[in-house]
């Protein structure tokens, strides 16, 4: 498996996984793409947020995401909350 994505409650990215022979190829892109595109059809969400762990945090950056705000540690687990606005055709541009 080169890697995988998993969305909670079409509205939350809980996990998005590229091994690291695969990595630097555009999967985690593509797979973000799918993932959101089926949010979108599910359940036309406005947002869909993430907890990143530092080591993603760039990542989810290129991907479009913004953090919400500082780093946070729960149970033990330190990740940084951030949201990817989704844009809509029929909606005002900013």
């Amino acid at each position: 498996m080169a890697g995988v994505a998993a969305i909670r409650d079409n509205a939350h990215l809980y996990l998005l996984f590229v091994d690291t022979p695969f990595q630097h190829r555009g999967i985690a892109l593509a797979l973000w793409q799918t993932a959101l595109a089926a949010c979108i059809e599910c359940a036309q969400p406005e947002t869909i947020t993430v907890n990143a762990s530092s080591f993603a945090v760039p990542v989810y950056v290129k991907l479009g995401f913004v953090a919400l705000g500082p780093a946070e540690v729960r149970e033990g687990v330190q990740s940084t909350p951030m949201a990817f606005a989704i844009q809509r055709a029929d909606s005002p541009a900013n």
